[in-house]
């Protein structure tokens, strides 16, 4: 019996000691590679464009930062389109811009842009864009490469790019021959108004 206490003592005390000491295995690497977290951002833009005699004053006040390029497009509707049909958001537009620009933000979060149109009778669906994949680097970090990160605004829209889905913003105005004066960009044609 003696015999089996000594043999018994020795590893009782071993199975304590072991008990409270663990052996952690940590790879150092891990703590160098960055952590991906969603960033949430909201995109703002509220504008204008004024029609006047055969130019088009397009103006707009955004929370993008100083040096992002806003795209600025015409999509042209057929000749023979009622006014009606336009101002419903229901008149067919080429599927391509008629002529596309750009304007850059500057310090105060507005831009500017001028066009003149070719003819005074020419009807267009204007659209103004807020595209991720076209600005710099540092546009690009805060928005995401392809507008991953953007998840709230008046004008959110998923679109693609050669197959590729990409989040944007855009807002909408119509450019009607009969109609002159000022209209606010809006999220649809058929919501735009004309201002006072």
């Amino acid at each position: 019996m003696v015999k089996r206490i000594q043999i018994l003592i020795p590893i009782v005390i071993l199975v304590v000691l072991l008990t409270g000491c663990r052996v952690v295995f940590y790879d150092e690497s891990l703590d160098s590679q960055p952590t991906i977290s969603k960033k949430s951002v909201e995109v703002t833009l509220e504008g204008s464009v004024h029609i006047e005699n055969a130019r088009l004053v397009i103006r707009g006040q955004t929370n993008l930062p100083k040096g992002t390029i806003i795209l600025i497009g015409l999509r042209s509707f057929p000749e023979n389109i009622k006014n009606t049909e336009i101002l419903e958001g229901k008149g067919q537009i080429s599927k391509d811009f008629t002529r596309e620009y750009t304007a850059e933000i500057d310090e105060a979060g507005e831009f500017t842009k001028v066009i003149d149109k070719e003819r005074d009778d020419q009807q267009f669906q204007l659209e103004v864009w807020f595209r991720p994949n076209l600005q710099d680097e540092t546009v690009q970090d805060r928005y995401g490469k392809n507008g991953e990160f953007i998840d709230k605004g008046d004008g959110l829209i998923k679109y693609d790019v050669e197959g590729e889905s990409l989040t944007g913003f855009v807002k909408y105005a119509p450019i009607i021959s009969e109609y002159g004066g000022s209209w606010s960009l809006a999220p649809s044609i058929s919501q735009s108004r004309p201002m006072r």
